[in-house]
């Protein structure tokens, strides 16, 4: 729905996704090339660390949405949420640039 902006005016859309775009290191941001745009809300509490938006792959784009929960500390959260991060933007990327029979296209 945030993506597609059901609900919402364009306006408001367009002022909530450049809100969610500024500027931020969070775990899922350091799974993804610097080159591309996301749009994400990280947050945490004791014990607990998320993170979740929008990544504007070209040609594929996807929402992404970790959360981590009975930590000793919260960088194993952040940790786990950048690894998962990764691997969803190789596989995305990989999907991106190929086929519908996958072969690597350019």
């Amino acid at each position: 729905m945030l993506y597609r902006g059901d609900g919402l005016s364009r306006k408001s859309h367009e002022a909530l996704i450049a809100i969610l775009q500024k500027d931020k290191t969070t775990p899922m941001r350091s799974g993804i090339p610097a080159d591309v745009a996301v749009a994400n809300k990280p947050g945490s509490l004791e014990g607990v660390a998320v993170d979740a938006g929008i990544v504007y792959l070209k040609n594929r784009p996807y929402i992404f949405t970790a959360m981590s929960t009975f930590l000793d500390h919260e960088e194993q959260g952040d940790a786990a949420i950048t690894a998962a991060s990764r691997a969803v933007f190789e596989y995305f990327s990989r999907l991106a640039h190929a086929s519908d029979y996958g072969r690597a296209i350019k």
